[in-house]
């Protein structure tokens, strides 16, 4: 039978008294009860050790077990006679004046042998070093005295040994195999510090070269179930973790526990180490639940064999409060690592650096909860132990700058996070090697900044010196590569340079296909980014395609419910939302939702993103209900969980105002847009971008009040941050030229709207390439600016350049080529080319047919657009053909109460009209009528144009009274606008006047016809 390990101290003592009495006794329980078959009685030393090697190479016994019976053998016996011997022959050498035979000294074996247990010990193991041999040897020769006189056969015995220490063969015989294993043992402990140094240098592949290498070593001269093999696979654990290959990490630290459980007691702390290690695998891997089980075991261990305030159990609340963070249980994250704090202040001085680590925890948490000035307060705590204990160029400090840096990234203060980051690199460049990893870091941090700034130039340029220093420290297909080339192509879609995008994209799938698993998550990640610019370029087939491939690895390699598969069914639900597929978006958001709910608790920020994500669908669906539910699901999750004025309760604040808009309830917009404002604006830098989307939000809706110049001065509003904050050449910049540009194109100020469209049209064409779609919207305004002057051929040539942008830039069926198709038959058709504006309106609703399901809003739109046409031309019965296939579409996809049915209605009624149907037009303009009144404010426009026709109706008809009900109403309406259209309000106050006329009542007309002169007068003024 084997010995265990458990008994090795036992086997020591009793194999050092081996030539006593007791021999056969002793060696039987070391041996077990096949010895008597195997060693004869009375064998020699020689033949005993002959016997273990035996048993050695049979496995009966282990090595560590044979090396503790050679060493305590030698160390006992063999120095004894050593010493005799030289005493022997001394004391014979000065007797005698001459040398001593071997042959004499084996003769006088009648001699009492005495050892003397004050001498020192001769430690034959390189690997054993003590400063106090003496007091070891007091140890090791307790109770070692030899009681009795010895037989003849012992003396002969011991004669042998005599001879065999003086002639050194038969000692080294003894001692070659524990030399050589004890040697390399010390090999492999030597490797196991080169690969940690490695390991701490971030130089990986050459840390697991080592540790391989020590592995390999122990695996030729230990048992499977030493401790060290538990030590090694915890160490490339680690190794592996750190390369993102965490189901590896996890198989490495799952057999080090499964050493440790065999070896060690239940409340051992390598156990708890280890519990924590395998924690924090499945925390990378998303796997939480199971993250929580390991390091609850691992603080439960703790809690048993340790005092209160002992630091390893702050580690474990770190690893406790870092899981909750991942799951977004902020509260319990912030009690653990608030435990943690306590410990360490309790137990460490006020400036140690575990403390600035704690503080860092809590602000991480604070961050993720978009708390940030308790956030920047935690982090700054953190920065002031570490200045006070690290010298200025320490990298740990770099690290703390780079922390507060990414908070004021979060708060969209980007020249303090410029700051921060650079200030860090300075750090480094000074204190690092010049290709270190954390260099690339740095560098990678500055290039985000830029790249949210829009300076995509400066964005590039970091982001390729970065890819430079992991081209030279890296293997050729290092993961840390594919991420640089992730970040460069991230850029390139920015920019609109869509190709290198997805040729960026694609050589890091080309490293993840190499290096990783089919399955990996990683992998899943870059097919997610690929499907996201072809979703930028339209492409919608090869962007669900993309997605499609990423879900299928998440689905393989992660638990049923974890987040990442609630974000492979938003990112599917929003190409299909592009696509005008809504109710697969929805079901799709829905996914998500069920996933979400069922692992993040009740409040948590992502189910407040959900819920948006569905009322964004129900908002484009025209179920403005739904939508406003939905969003209001949203804003109570951050009114809980987040601070009163966070930036993301503006945003919700912003999505309701917008639905509100669309209802045409301005008023409600005005306010929620004026709410989000006002959150902004405590909690942002005067100047900050967002504040300049806030006042866009307000001047839009101002302009669809009809108050433009309301309008025009929070345009110039944000202009005028943008302008401060921005480069001359920032697309934002563009974006606010053309706001003011649609603004005075809206009052006929055509100058005004012309100039800003070309200044917007000038920063484009600096800052994207040629053909960037951005340009085309751009020669889409301008031409839309000469259509209202009246200038088609200008119009007509603008459009056109804009279709081959387009051309270039877009798939074959892109919807934006079905948009332009349309806005060129528009000229045509007020050049009254009427063939040419059906051919155009053809092409568009050709595309649509090949890239929108058939009940899609946008063919209902060509189809009114076709049946205006004939409409122009006469053809009245194709006209009503095309324009109840739209409605067809429309009541299908959209509520009852939709505004575009009601358009759809204005349409049939105004073709009914034009044949003179007047019964079927009444019908139609009244079902328009009582949709709007259901779902826009009770002034707006489209209920002037409405109350106009049924007036017009009315009094062709011979309902003269009705005629005037209906045509006060709209006079109503339009003299209560914020700015009237004079000219409208002369054309309605002749319309009642002629009724007025027809009834003889000529006093009434007399007063119409002097307001609609006034009127006239006030319009030409304002043309003037």
């Amino acid at each position: 039978m084997a010995v265990s390990l458990n008994y090795r101290s036992i086997s020591i003592s009793r194999i050092q008294d081996l030539l006593s009495d007791k021999d056969r006794e002793r060696l039987c329980f070391l041996l077990g009860e096949s010895t008597p078959q195997i060693m004869p009685e009375n064998c020699s030393i020689g033949e005993t050790f002959r016997v273990l090697e035996s048993f050695l190479e049979k496995g009966i016994i282990s090595n560590q077990d044979y090396d503790a019976l050679i060493q305590a053998f030698t160390n006992i016996h063999c120095y004894d006679a050593v010493k005799q011997v030289e005493v022997y022959r001394t004391d014979q050498a000065c007797k005698n004046q001459r040398s001593v035979s071997i042959q004499e000294i084996l003769s006088q074996g009648n001699a009492e042998a005495k050892i003397d247990h004050n001498i020192t010990i001769c430690d034959l193991s390189e690997s054993v070093k003590t400063k106090k041999p003496e007091k070891i040897i007091q140890s090791r020769c307790k109770n070692l005295a030899f009681n009795g006189s010895r037989n003849i056969r012992q003396r002969i015995l011991i004669g042998f040994i005599v001879l065999g220490v003086m002639s050194l063969p038969f000692v080294i015989v003894l001692s070659k195999k524990y030399i050589e294993r004890t040697s390399k043992i010390k090999q492999a402990t030597k490797l196991i510090n080169i690969g940690w140094k490695h390991y701490t240098a971030a130089e990986y592949s050459k840390a697991l070269q080592n540790y391989d290498a020590a592995l390999s070593i122990r695996m030729q001269i230990l048992p499977h179930s030493d401790p060290n093999f538990a030590t090694a696979h915890n160490y490339i654990g680690l190794v592996y973790n750190r390369l993102g290959k965490h189901s590896t990490a996890l198989e490495y630290h799952q057999k080090a526990l499964a050493i440790l459980e065999k070896t060690f007691p239940v409340l051992h702390s390598l156990l708890a180490m280890t519990y924590n290690y395998i924690g924090s695998d499945y925390s990378e891997m998303g796997d939480h639940s199971r993250a929580l089980e390991n390091h609850e075991k691992a603080l439960a261990i703790e809690e048993k064999f340790l005092p209160d305030s002992h630091p390893d159990l702050a580690t474990s609340y770190n690893y406790l409060g870092l899981v909750y963070l991942s799951m977004g249980d902020h509260s319990r994250a912030l009690e653990n690592h608030k435990k943690a704090l306590a410990i360490r202040q309790k137990t460490l001085p006020p400036s140690h650096p575990d403390v600035a680590t704690t503080y860092n925890n809590i602000a991480a948490v604070y961050h993720d909860m978009g708390d940030h000035s308790r956030a920047l307060e935690y982090y700054e705590k953190a920065f002031a132990i570490l200045e006070k204990t690290l010298s200025p160029s320490h990298p740990r400090l770099a690290g703390s700058y780079n922390n507060i840096a990414a908070v004021y990234f979060s708060m969209d203060d980007y020249a303090r996070a410029l700051e921060n980051h650079k200030k860090a690199l300075t750090i480094r460049q000074k204190s690092l090697p010049a290709f270190h990893p954390d260099l690339a870091i740095s560098y990678n941090n500055i290039a985000a900044v830029y790249g949210d700034m829009g300076n995509h130039s400066k964005a590039l340029e970091y982001y390729e010196k970065a890819l430079g220093i992991w081209q030279k420290t890296l293997p050729e297909f290092h993961p840390h590569l594919a991420a640089s080339y992730n970040n460069i192509a991230s850029v390139y879609s920015s920019m609109g340079d869509y190709s290198r995008a997805l040729k960026n994209h694609q050589k890091a799938l080309g490293i993840q296909h190499k290096t990783l698993p089919p399955s990996h998550p990683d992998l899943a990640v870059s097919y997610n980014n690929i499907a996201a610019v072809y979703r930028h370029m339209g492409d919608h087939s090869r962007a669900i395609e993309n997605h499609q491939k990423a879900f299928a690895i998440r689905q393989k390699s992660l638990p049923a419910f974890h987040p990442d598969l609630a974000i492979s069914y938003t990112n599917i639900a929003a190409v299909y939302g592009d696509m005008g597929d809504h109710s697969r978006a929805l079901e799709n958001h829905k996914k998500a939702l069920a996933i979400e709910e069922k692992i993040l608790p009740a409040f948590h920020p992502d189910l407040a993103t959900t819920y948006n994500n569905i009322a964004s669908v129900y908002h484009d669906m025209g179920d403005h209900s739904r939508a406003l539910e939905y969003y209001e699901k949203a804003l109570a999750i951050r009114q809980k969980s987040l601070p009163a004025f966070h930036p993301e309760l503006a945003v919700t604040y912003n999505n309701m105002a917008l639905v509100y808009s669309s209802m045409g309830d301005r008023s409600r917009a005005l306010e929620y847009y004026e709410t989000a404002f006002a959150i902004l604006q405590k909690t942002l830098p005067a100047f900050h971008p967002h504040l300049a989307g806030s006042y866009n939000n307000i001047a839009a809706v101002y302009g669809d009040m009809g108050n433009h110049s309301k309008a025009l001065e929070y345009y110039e509003k944000a202009f005028a941050i943008l302008e401060k904050t921005l480069p001359p050449s920032h697309p934002h910049l563009a974006a606010s030229y053309n706001n003011m540009g649609l603004l005075y194109c809206s009052i006929g100020d055509y100058s005004r709207a012309l100039e800003n469209h070309q200044k917007a049209f000038a920063i484009r064409q600096k800052s994207l390439p040629a053909f960037h779609p951005d340009l085309a919207t751009t020669y889409n305004n301008i031409a839309s600016v000469y259509h209202h002057m009246g200038d088609q051929s200008r119009a007509l040539e603008n459009h056109k350049k804009a279709l081959g942008i387009r051309e270039r830039s877009l798939p074959a069926f892109h919807p934006d080529l079905a948009t332009s198709y349309n806005n060129i038959a528009a000229v045509y058709s007020s050049m009254s080319e009427h063939s040419r504006a059906l051919e155009n309106h053809q092409k568009a609703l050709d595309i649509q047919h090949k890239t929108l399901p058939p009940s899609h809003p946008h063919l209902a739109g060509s189809y009114n657009n076709i049946g205006l046409v004939y409409s122009s031309t006469g053809d009245h019965s194709r006209a009503l053909e095309y324009c109840e296939k739209a409605f067809a579409i429309l009541q299908k996809t959209l509520p009852t109460s939709h505004p575009t049915l009601a358009t759809s209605y204005y349409n049939i009624a105004s073709v009914y009209h034009h044949m003179g149907d007047r019964s079927r037009a009444l019908e139609n303009y009244q079902k328009a009528l009582g949709t709007w009144q259901k779902t826009l404010s009770s002034s707006h426009p489209n209920l002037v144009r409405v109350y106009n026709n049924i007036g017009f109706l009315y009094f062709k008809m011979g309902k003269k009274s009705n005629a005037l009900e209906n045509y006060a109403k709209a006079v109503k309406i339009e003299e209560k606008s914020v700015s009237p259209n004079y000219g409208s309000l002369a054309k309605m106050y002749n319309n009642m006047r002629v009724v007025y006329e027809s009834l003889g009542e000529e006093a009434s007309a007399h007063e119409y016809q002097k307001k609609a002169l006034e009127m006239e007068q006030k319009s030409n003024l304002v043309k003037a």
